[in-house]
């Protein structure tokens, strides 16, 4: 490559970004770490009471019709608590 001989401004400018002290990335990646375990543990919490309530729809599909409908009330009435 050649160069032309001449200092111009931007030669100057490219000098001065070269000097300056560049963030390591290991500072970005932490904070983009505990974002992501935030959302990951809410998210958790979230399949987790899925699952419980999967668990327990599941057993009030063997039941016979009169004791689904009391059976639901009563799950109805303890969710407000």
């Amino acid at each position: 490559m050649q160069q032309s001989g001449r200092v111009g401004s931007h030669d100057c400018l490219a000098v001065r970004h070269h000097s300056k002290k560049l963030v390591p990335a290991s500072e970005m990646f932490d904070v983009t770490i505990s974002i992501v375990f935030v959302h990951d543990s809410s998210e958790f919490i979230v399949v987790q009471k899925l699952y419980q309530l999967s668990e327990n729809i599941f057993v009030l599909i063997h039941l016979k019709p009169f004791d689904l409908v009391s059976k639901v009330q009563f799950q109805i009435v303890a969710l407000y608590k």
